[in-house]
């Protein structure tokens, strides 16, 4: 694990938090099949926290990693509207 990251865990566990609160959100307003999707926006969250607090660098990989995550979450959703 980089020094960077170990960093952020130590002292901005907030966002971690923050990506959580966002999936128990999900989960108080729509089924848990459906909520599972959002638990990969703790991840994003982390690495836009890394971004704007400790200056880390916004890669390539980051940004089609990102892409994935919310093309996906739109996904599921949309494929779960489809089938009810």
């Amino acid at each position: 694990m980089r020094s960077s990251a170990r960093a952020y865990l130590r002292r901005y566990p907030p966002f971690t938090f923050v990506g959580y609160g966002i999936w128990f959100r999900a989960l108080e307003r729509i089924p848990a099949a459906s909520a599972g999707a959002y638990i990969y926006a703790s991840t994003l969250v982390a690495v836009i926290g890394g971004i704007v607090i400790l200056g880390e660098s916004l890669t390539v990989g980051a940004i089609a990693g990102g892409a994935m995550v919310i093309a996906g979450v739109v996904l599921a959703q949309q494929l779960r509207k489809r089938s009810t």
